[in-house]
């Protein structure tokens, strides 16, 4: 986990999608996940449901256990996803 969070916070153009780290916080890496979003990258992490292993609902309220800064959820949740469809689009 912290090598590709090194990855991408060195390389503008790398997005991550956590999603089994930041819809499971008991998971080793989570809180290194979670920390990025709060810290140094809430512009390149993106919320995925981890889909087939979890149900969306199951993954948005186990995701709701993270406290972020005003703002940061938005940007994870869905805003991020938009910049990168736009960039590439």
């Amino acid at each position: 986990m912290r090598e590709l969070l090194d990855i991408a916070f060195n390389f503008p153009n790398v997005e991550v999608a956590p999603d089994p780290y930041l819809n499971s916080p008991s998971l080793p890496g989570a809180d290194a996940y979670a920390m990025a979003a709060k810290r140094y990258m809430p512009d390149r992490l993106l919320f995925g449901p981890a889909c087939p292993s979890r149900a969306l609902p199951e993954s948005v309220a186990t995701f709701d256990h993270w406290t972020f800064a005003p703002g940061v959820e938005e940007k994870v949740v869905g805003r991020n996803a938009l910049a990168v469809m736009i960039m590439d689009g």
